[in-house]
């Protein structure tokens, strides 16, 4: 369990990550 979790954590993150360098460059871009 502590291994799955710990994945979904690292996804989560990665997809967070993303998320926000791409609000970033919009804003940057407006």
């Amino acid at each position: 369990m502590k291994h799955s979790t710990g994945r979904i954590e690292v996804v989560c993150g990665s997809m967070f990550s993303g998320k926000t360098e791409e609000l970033i460059r919009l804003v940057r871009r407006a």
